[in-house]
């Protein structure tokens, strides 16, 4: 349960991350960079949530 909700965090924290750097890109290019990372931080945590999903449900 607590690998779940670090998870569900992790996703919304990195989607935070991506958006806010999205939305003020024009103020200060390197944030493309965080963009980046906060887009593949979503992904991550994203496939570790299925698998760890798929995981229990097997059990």
């Amino acid at each position: 349960m607590r690998g779940v909700l670090l998870a569900i965090a992790g996703i919304v924290l990195s989607f935070l991350l991506f958006a806010l750097s999205m939305v003020h890109v024009d103020d200060f290019t390197l944030l493309t960079i965080t963009g980046i990372l906060g887009l593949s931080g979503v992904s991550y945590f994203v496939y570790r949530f299925v698998s760890r999903s798929i995981h229990q449900y097997k059990e």
